[in-house]
């Protein structure tokens, strides 16, 4: 079910990154510009969750706390998004070190 779902949002998705370098108009409604822009930044942290999933292969070596550190912080990013959602706030940024 997640597949069909992640599949139909990112065919929903795919149009609305498209405009990202195209002029954009001066009277785009902001639940335009939204669909522009947070199309845009999900295909990019999908892409990105793919790719560092990639790191759990045969070809890389880590330890069980790396592997630990790294599912905690994305529970927590997770968390903030829906709670920015929620409360119509900004999620806390930051970096971190395995």
């Amino acid at each position: 079910m997640f597949e069909a779902n992640e599949a139909k949002l990112k065919k929903e998705t795919q149009t609305m990154a498209k405009t990202r370098n195209h002029n954009i108009p001066e009277n785009e409604s902001n639940a335009d510009k939204f669909k522009r822009v947070a199309g845009y930044r999900l295909n990019n942290v999908l892409d990105d969750m793919r790719t560092l999933a990639n790191c759990a292969g045969p070809g890389y070596e880590y330890t069980e706390g790396q592997k630990a550190k790294i599912t905690s912080m994305l529970d927590q990013a997770l968390k903030e998004v829906k709670e920015a959602f929620e409360n119509g706030g900004k999620a806390r940024g930051g970096r971190i070190e395995l």
